[in-house]
């Protein structure tokens, strides 16, 4: 129990220096820059590079809360966003979707935490290349910008290895 907490507290950490990186490149870089804004069509470099960033901190930010909640609820991982607004409380979930719930230690395969959808972005945008992405975060707290020649993010994810644990009631 006491090793779970402190693997818990581990990811925990690390997502948040990560996360505190990335709103430190954001600060830095918004004097330079007008506001961000999300987009869903065609993006110049620049915007879509800016884009990337604020999409892959809110994904990391989403997943501390979703493992910080777990730490504080019998290591019970929310079933909405709504339960972790303790957490992060500036966040949009407009756009966020949870895939995977239940209890962290009753996953079936923990070696391939790495590889369990937590949550993912919604809807994808388009890259200046002309292929879409999304964000990801999975159950181990990294974060993963995933891209797709046509959108079908369902086969790319197989492909992937990708799994999907949803909550046993």
């Amino acid at each position: 129990m006491a090793w779970t907490k402190a693997k818990t507290a581990v990811v925990a950490g690390a997502v948040l220096i990560l996360a505190a990186g990335t709103t430190t490149v954001i600060v830095k870089n918004s004097g330079h820059h007008s506001p961000v804004k999300l987009q869903t069509g065609p993006a110049t470099e620049e915007s879509f590079q800016r884009e990337t960033i604020v999409r892959m901190n809110q994904s990391k930010q989403w997943a501390l809360a979703s493992i910080m909640f777990a730490d504080d609820h019998r290591n019970q991982l929310p079933q909405n966003f709504e339960q972790m607004k303790t957490y992060v409380r500036s966040l949009s979930s407009s756009n966020w979707e949870i895939v995977s719930g239940g209890n962290l230690n009753s996953f079936t395969n923990p070696s391939r935490n790495d590889r369990i959808i937590l949550l993912r972005e919604k809807v994808s945008r388009q890259s200046p290349d002309g292929k879409f992405v999304k964000a990801y975060a999975f159950v181990d707290g990294h974060a993963e910008l995933i891209s797709s020649p046509d959108e079908d993010f369902g086969a790319l994810e197989k492909q992937r290895g990708f799994l999907i644990q949803p909550a046993k009631n």
